[in-house]
């Protein structure tokens, strides 16, 4: 297509722990405080939880990131205003979940404050290799766009096929857009039922986040960002995130 950028850079998808390369998995903790308790959980999430999981065996990172108010449409029913992103071992899956889960974790959040109801642990796998820009300069203080999807019912094939031979690109030509990675979500992490199939991770340069989603706005469903008929489009999440920690 005339215009289009240069396909993106790949990014190596193991992780390496003294010197052993090992399959890479995610883990991802969706979260909301309990009414009116925002602060006691964002101190405690970025604080003593945050630092625990940094020092586990096995984890290569742990990133949080606390909603930001820009509106993008998506259907999913629910909204999550914290998010922690586990980057570690597949076979530390298990533990790191028990330790976000609070069964074997030595700081338990403040009585009270999650609202266990709406919680939502997912883990996940990558797909393919991650993508940065051409030239883009990689930042730890980036901001999160996270898009959680699933295929029509059997075209989970052609699906994966428009993602990431078109659509990732397609999203990477939007202003802002730094990096991307994809995964796919298991159906049950620790008791917790995913709702989707697919997670796409997408960094964003500090201070973007809301010219970027306005852009991907007016792109979205034109020739320059066509939509597949594979795309479930009534129950997909999509929303911006600013790091915390």
């Amino acid at each position: 297509m005339h215009g289009r950028p240069p396909p993106p850079a790949d990014v190596a998808s193991d992780l390496t722990f003294v010197g052993k390369t090992v399959n890479e998995a995610l883990l991802l903790s969706l979260s909301n405080p309990k009414a009116g308790l925002d602060g006691d959980f964002e101190s405690w999430l970025r604080g003593p939880h945050v630092e625990q999981l940094r020092a586990s065996p096995g984890v290569a990172s742990a990133r949080c990131f606390k909603l930001m108010p820009i509106p993008y449409p998506a259907p999913a029913p629910q909204l999550w205003k914290f998010v922690l992103v586990c980057s570690c071992s597949t076979d530390s899956v298990r533990t790191i979940a028990d330790i976000v889960e609070g069964n074997e974790s030595k700081s338990k959040p403040p009585s009270g404050v999650v609202d266990a109801d709406t919680r939502l642990l997912a883990s996940a796998v990558p797909i393919g290799t991650g993508r940065v820009a051409p030239g883009a300069a990689s930042t730890e203080r980036a901001e999160l766009f996270l898009v959680m999807t699933n295929a029509l019912s059997g075209e989970d094939d052609a699906f994966n096929d428009w993602y990431d031979n078109r659509h990732l690109a397609d999203v990477m030509s939007a202003p802002g857009i730094v990096a991307a990675r994809r995964y796919r979500l298991a159906r049950e992490t620790a008791g917790h039922q995913s709702p989707w199939s697919y997670l796409a991770l997408y960094e964003i340069a500090p201070g973007a986040a809301e010219s970027t989603l306005a852009a991907l706005l007016k792109l979205r469903g034109t020739a320059a960002m066509p939509l597949s008929p594979s795309f479930r489009r009534d129950d997909f999440y999509a929303k911006a995130y600013t790091p915390i920690s």
